[in-house]
């Protein structure tokens, strides 16, 4: 199967580098707590998990707004540094004070200015954009992120469909977006953290993919030069402009699913 001649890997494209050093656990809980649904942790909605820690079930509940609501007025710290040790560390289990300290390290940074939504963050970077007037704007983008664990390490996964581009503040700039609604631009991001000595978490970008679907916006993002231009079309050709196992392939949200089998009044 090929890829999309208009998807390309481009590492570079990732201007918002990932930081381990800001930030703290009550900053990282509140813009969780806004991304219950389009966060997962090993496969499963943050949503969903939080739900169980606080025995919340969907099925008690009239909306499922009101039942979001539930969840974040009830979601703690504690609730999201259990989750964390059991979706993310649960390797160093058998070594308890280590276990805790990467997990504190790990609350202190998972907001988004920290080491999640890198990938959102970047599309707003770049100046060829904001100079002709353009602004993205996490409005405009569907985002989704999977942490898990693998080997020792924690994968995050994140994917943003961006819907369209706005006249930035002040401008007569017209929207760039498609007819139908479709996104204009893909973007899966993938990179490593290792966990190391005492407190400390490596970071390591490893890919990113950028599947264009609209020239105008790939006009604006598009910095390859024309021999680049070349190389990716035969890596299409060969399926290869794609991150491997990638894990937000799948649009079906785990608190979807559960909401079908557990129904609440309407």
């Amino acid at each position: 199967m090929t890829t999309s001649f208009w998807q390309i890997r481009n590492r570079s494209f990732l201007t918002h580098a990932p930081r381990t050093n800001v930030g703290d656990a009550d900053r990282s809980l509140a813009d969780l707590k806004r991304a219950l649904s389009d966060t997962q942790f090993g496969g499963e909605s943050l949503l969903k998990l939080m739900a169980a820690k606080l025995n919340v079930h969907r099925r008690n509940y009239d909306s499922d707004a009101d039942f979001l609501a539930e969840v974040q007025d009830g979601a703690t710290v504690e609730h999201l540094s259990t989750i964390i040790k059991e979706k993310l560390l649960s390797s160093y289990a058998a070594t308890p004070e280590l276990q805790q300290r990467y997990c504190d390290k790990l609350l202190e940074t998972l907001h988004q200015t920290g080491l999640i939504w890198a990938a959102a963050q970047s599309l707003n970077n770049k100046e060829q954009v904001g100079d002709r007037g353009y602004f993205a704007g996490t409005e405009n983008m569907r985002q989704r992120v999977n942490l898990f664990e693998r080997n020792g390490e924690i994968i995050f996964d994140e994917q943003v469909d961006l819907l369209r581009l706005t006249g930035a503040p002040g401008s007569n700039t017209q929207p760039i977006e498609n007819p139908d609604g479709s996104p204009i631009l893909k973007i899966n991001s993938r990179f490593h953290l290792r966990p190391y000595e005492a407190d400390n978490l490596a970071y390591k970008h490893t890919d990113l993919t950028m599947h264009y679907k609209n020239d105008t916006a790939k006009a604006l993002y598009d910095e390859r030069s024309v021999l680049d231009k070349i190389k990716d079309f035969f890596k299409s050709v060969f399926a290869l402009n794609k991150i491997g196992e990638f894990t937000l392939n799948n649009e079906t949200r785990e608190v979807e699913a559960e909401n079908t089998s557990q129904p609440g009044p309407h």
